[in-house]
């Protein structure tokens, strides 16, 4: 029978190494995982479920599979993680980031081996090929995000349809009879629900409301897609009108911007964006923000997964309501 001291040998690690790297109780390099991992799988390793009901049938660990790269936005990512790992630790467990890039074969070794107790699933896609294997590992699952097809898998997700409600309607309130919505650069821009809702429920709010409507996508991430949306800004100028960002990351640059072309957010045109409640700070100027409410979000999101692992039943989707402030 295979041990971890086998493991530990294979990978020329000590036996203590080996069990940080299934608890996730200490940190430990990325090689090192990377080695140990190897040799379990070399090896055809499996935690000693014997042990593991010595201590109530659990390891006390969580996973959290997440996409970490160039296109991450980290002023959006950051508080759900944050709250996340706050919530873990108060159950007693530690949290695993599993790059999103191992996909479906990272979770099906992880829930092989034994190495989590139940794993929070983020960056849903709209149509997500993923979820239906990963309904089939039969460990305890919730997705954070909002998807067309969830297989049976409980999901939570902020209301997406009320933030783009909330953001039209105080532009409107402000007096802007023409609104532009600058969405989800193009490449995710009809990947992920929240991008999706956000474009298309202001598009029927306008409507409703009587406003001029656009929706402006950026072609690419960062400065040079913002850019792009000058003429679109200088004519909202003109009219007074609004404009409503989905992103921390766009909304930097468009303030940049209008530095560049001399127009005055409040004074121009009004702006408001989705960003969480303090990120105000790292702003030229205030601007009026609809919170999708991370923190709340991640908490839920913690207790429905912790409420599987406890045995009972979760299903469903649950929305959580955003909030607006007004800071201009």
């Amino acid at each position: 029978m295979v041990t971890a001291k086998d493991v530990a040998k294979r990978a020329g690690v000590s036996q203590a190494t080996v069990s940080y790297v299934m608890s996730g109780s200490r940190p430990i390099s990325e090689a090192t995982k990377k080695r140990v991992r190897e040799a379990m799988d070399e090896l055809g390793y499996v935690p000693n479920i014997n042990a593991r009901s010595l201590a109530g049938g659990k390891v006390g660990v969580i996973g959290v599979l997440v996409r970490m790269d160039e296109n991450t936005d980290l002023a959006e990512l950051r508080p759900f993680l944050v709250v996340i790992m706050e919530e873990a630790r108060k159950r007693g467990s530690s949290v695993m980031l599993v790059p999103a890039d191992e996909g479906i074969e990272g979770l099906r070794r992880m829930a092989r081996q034994g190495l989590v107790d139940g794993v929070l699933v983020f960056d849903i896609e709209w149509h997500d090929d993923r979820l239906e294997g990963i309904a089939d590992l039969k460990i305890p699952v919730v997705l954070i995000g909002t998807t067309e097809n969830s297989y049976g898998l409980p999901c939570i997700d902020v209301d997406y349809r009320r933030v783009a409600q909330l953001a039209v309607n105080r532009l409107v309130e402000e007096g802007a009879h023409k609104i532009a919505v600058i969405g989800d650069w193009g490449r995710s821009s009809d990947r992920f629900a929240f991008s999706k809702l956000f474009g298309s429920e202001a598009r029927v709010v306008a409507q409703v409301l009587g406003v001029g409507f656009e929706l402006f996508i950026p072609p690419e991430r960062g400065w040079r897609g913002i850019w792009a949306v000058k003429d679109i800004l200088l004519d909202i100028a003109k009219c007074h009108g609004g404009v409503a960002v989905r992103t921390p990351h766009a909304l930097q640059s468009l303030l940049e911007l209008c530095v560049e072309l001399g127009i005055r957010p409040g004074k121009d045109f009004y702006l408001v964006a989705v960003y969480v409640d303090g990120f105000e700070d790292t702003l030229r100027i205030p601007v009026d923000n609809i919170d999708p409410v991370p923190d709340l979000v991640s908490r839920q999101a913690v207790a429905m997964l912790f409420d599987q692992i406890d045995g009972q039943v979760v299903t469903g989707s649950r929305f959580v309501a955003p909030r607006i402030t007004v800071r201009s």
